[in-house]
């Protein structure tokens, strides 16, 4: 995300709209269908005028390659986000 800020939040069965976490820029968000075989698991609304990066999933592999900087962001936007949701699994 180069600016603005979006927020990330997921529809229950009842039609709840839960906000899940807010994005701001150089933040990644958009990310579970990344996975082999992902879904889309939450949607996002942008909270003010933002301008958004995406990256089509095939070609994900040649952006990284050309783009090493990015590559790296990602693994480390990553990271942080599983050691968050470590912490979040040992105190539950």
């Amino acid at each position: 995300m180069e600016s603005g800020r979006v927020r990330v939040f997921y529809q229950t069965p009842a039609g709840r709209e839960p906000t899940v976490t807010c994005r701001g820029p150089g933040d990644l968000f958009g990310i579970s269908p990344l996975a082999e075989n992902g879904r889309r698991v939450t949607s996002a609304q942008a909270l003010e005028p933002s301008a958004i990066w995406a990256i089509a999933s095939q070609d994900l592999d040649e952006v990284t390659r050309r783009l090493p900087t990015l590559a790296s962001g990602i693994i480390k936007s990553l990271s942080l986000r599983l050691r968050d949701l470590m912490v979040l699994v040992e105190s539950v």
